[in-house]
């Protein structure tokens, strides 16, 4: 492996989202209901219901959607007809963000598209016609259909687990995404960045509270501002020895699988230090005493355009922005 890349908030389940979230407001529109929050349980409908639309669209150019008694103040059933055309035109960004990541690899490694010798497209989204024409358009060339784009991942991963068995070659490979902590403002710290070649690790040295107690929130993603990324957890140092402003060092470790390992020691005198890693604060309770980003602007970042279905998914989930 040469170079990679990626982003967490643009998957199959952003395009699901997406396109629930213009099957609701269409739903509105047609039975006039001006103000309406969806629970949980319509959420949950609508995803469920905009994935069957999505694998449809993929292979017809229409499709009714039903959810009988959908809302029962008022009490109305939704039936909605997407278009292929609209569903296109929804996930738009979509299909051009993953453009400009692909563009982003091929820049990174030096290497031009139409060097490339063959492309493969891994997962069922990929299905998706629009997905395929850019993609197209992009390598100068129809990607690969050899490989079932829903089994690809399967079979990496059992040539993975027969290279870690010492039955076939190895394969080096790269950190996906750059892996940080957050600072005040909000601000994104690199500890390990993007394609650093796997096994690897880095050392960070820091000072304790009067309690003892080091906190180091982790996220993994390219964005200059934390909110922007994807939560990892809160590595927690809290030790007596610390008091005082003594220092600790708290080590990242990434395996040639990916797997990452933390440990901590005592700079003064190396010896190690118990540790847990957090995800039970919420994370807006984090970004809170973070405070506004005050960091520079590399970008704008690509978010979920907010819906009323965006809105209850960020309730529920906490990491959807």
């Amino acid at each position: 492996m040469v170079a990679t890349g990626g982003d967490n908030f643009v998957g199959g389940g952003d395009f699901d989202d997406t396109l629930a979230g213009a099957i609701f407001e269409r739903f509105l529109a047609d039975a006039g209901i001006e103000e309406m929050e969806p629970s949980p349980q319509q959420v949950a409908r609508l995803r469920e219901v905009a994935e069957l639309c999505k694998r449809a669209l993929s292979v017809q150019t229409e499709f009714d959607v039903r959810l009988p008694e959908f809302s029962r103040e008022p009490r109305r059933d939704l039936f909605v007809t997407v278009t292929r055309e609209e569903l296109e035109a929804w996930t738009r960004p979509l299909v051009e963000r993953t453009l400009t990541i692909a563009r982003g690899v091929l820049l990174s490694a030096s290497i031009l598209p139409e060097e490339i010798d063959d492309v493969v497209l891994v997962g069922g989204t990929t299905r998706i016609p629009a997905v395929r024409r850019a993609v197209a358009e992009l390598f100068g060339r129809r990607p690969s259909q050899r490989i079932n784009p829903d089994e690809a991942v399967a079979l990496g991963a059992a040539l993975l687990g027969h290279e870690i068995a010492g039955g076939g070659p190895v394969l080096l490979d790269l950190l996906p995404m750059t892996v940080g902590h957050a600072l005040d403002g909000r601000r994104f710290e690199p500890v390990v960045k993007r394609s650093a070649r796997l096994p690897c690790d880095e050392v960070l040295t820091l000072t304790a509270d009067a309690g003892g107690l080091v906190q180091l929130p982790l996220f993994q993603g390219e964005s200059p501002d934390v909110a922007q990324d994807e939560y990892l957890c809160t590595v927690v140092v809290e030790d007596a020895r610390l008091g005082g402003g003594e220092r600790a060092q708290v080590r990242l470790s990434f395996d040639e699988h990916c797997v990452m390992a933390v440990d901590a020691f005592h700079e003064r005198s190396g010896a190690p230090l118990a540790l847990r890693l957090d995800r039970e604060r919420p994370l807006e309770e984090i970004l809170a005493a973070l405070g506004a980003f005050d960091g520079p602007d590399r970008g704008a970042t690509w978010q979920l355009p907010e819906t009323r279905i965006s809105k209850v998914l960020g309730k529920l989930f906490g990491w959807l922005r």
